[in-house]
């Protein structure tokens, strides 16, 4: 049975071509940046400039904009994205001409029933300003929209982009997060940004899946980590109370294309959230992981990033007349930004440099760095 609406992950093919073996009444899924038109004007950031080459060519595609690279390419860029979406009869949440614009709820009918869609990311560059259009960043509004939008609708759906990268399991506060949303009264949470599939659990009478994984991207860029080439395609069917089925999708390469495939035998994908989730309900084991985790990231690149490593004092000379003489010197603020106000990095700073000037106590375990190394990539 084709399903109402389905949830993918990232979608971020490049300039490749793709072959995608899937159908459904609605697709929404995370357009992990923009399309690149003339006179574009790149914006200032940290981190890597994505962009696509085209639209997804699936039927009644959904996008959630909401992302740190749908703006790359700065505001102008986005409008004619806009522009060209709803040309093509594609919708979109997460984005808008201001702050409030941004925040705007997607509502589809559905099967008699009115499903509402909500579109935001954890603060990055290119959010919505006041008079400043942009994409939704996260907040408290979510929780005053769906306490809304719940005396008018059937089901709400919270699109996020944010959560740690690399890892099958979210913060201990972004769980307490997305939970809050469950509490509020959204139906389902979905969740990207990790690029491998993270824990999904049902909660109370929602769903909430932190981390789908990329759905559709160039195979050639994520070949680090053979989790970065598999996701989570679920599937939803609105009736009197939502049902799902969860299916696992792979990515090929094949003659310079991309082919996104339903995995043929998929049991290394269920043990795989076997292992997952076990360990994500097990409180004990998933502090844990949290603190061992935050302070090898910390270790990897959060000290670098925010210079915070101890180098030599003439390191530390030849690095300030390098930055001086490439005037480079107001870089350093794009990556204190980039660490502090997402916050997956900023929680992350906040675990390791508690734990490691003694107002937290942990003690690395074996089995946990096991874990770390078998789950995570660094």
């Amino acid at each position: 049975m084709t399903a109402d609406l389905t949830l993918a992950g990232d979608w971020a093919t490049k300039n490749k071509n793709y072959s995608v073996n899937l159908s459904s009444n609605n697709i929404l899924m995370n357009f992990e940046g923009s399309i690149k038109y003339k006179n574009f004007d790149k914006i200032r950031k940290a981190g890597p400039i994505i962009t696509n080459s085209c639209f997804p060519n699936l039927k009644n595609s959904i996008f959630n904009l909401a992302n740190n690279h749908f703006m790359d390419l700065g505001l102008k860029n986005a409008f004619i994205n806009i522009k060209n979406i709803k040309k093509k009869n594609f919708k979109y949440v997460g984005f808008g001409k201001n702050l409030r614009d941004s925040r705007k709820e997607l509502i589809l009918k559905i099967n008699k029933k009115k499903i509402a869609i909500i579109g935001c990311c954890e603060s990055q560059f290119g959010i919505s300003k006041m008079n400043k259009g942009g994409v939704a960043e996260v907040g408290p509004w979510v929780v005053s929209k769906i306490l809304k939008l719940k005396e008018k609708c059937d089901y709400i759906i919270v699109s996020i982009h944010g959560g740690l990268e690399t890892s099958p399991w979210p913060a201990p506060e972004t769980r307490d997060l997305y939970r809050s949303w469950i509490n509020a009264g959204a139906s389902i949470i979905h969740g990207h940004h990790s690029h491998i599939p993270q824990a999904w659990e049902k909660f109370k009478k929602g769903y909430i899946f932190y981390g789908l994984g990329n759905f559709c991207v160039d195979p050639e860029n994520w070949k680090d980590h053979e989790n970065n080439l598999w996701s989570v395609v679920v599937d939803l069917y609105f009736k009197k109370k939502i049902e799902i089925k969860i299916r696992n999708f792979e990515i090929k390469n094949k003659n310079n294309s991309v082919l996104v495939l339903p995995v043929q035998n998929d049991q290394k994908c269920k043990k795989y959230f076997q292992q997952v989730n076990s360990k994500f309900h097990n409180e004990d084991i998933f502090e844990d992981i949290w603190n061992e985790l935050s302070i090898q990231l910390f270790n990897f690149f959060g000290k670098k990033y925010m210079k915070w490593n101890n180098l030599p004092i003439k390191t530390q000379a030849k690095e300030i007349v390098k930055s001086l003489l490439q005037k480079e010197q107001n870089n350093n603020y794009l990556y204190y930004y980039h660490m502090l106000a997402l916050d997956s990095h900023r929680l992350m700073l906040k675990n390791a440099t508690s734990i490691l000037c003694g107002e937290k106590k942990y003690k690395s375990k074996e089995k946990i760095k096991r874990l770390i190394k078998k789950y995570c990539y660094l």
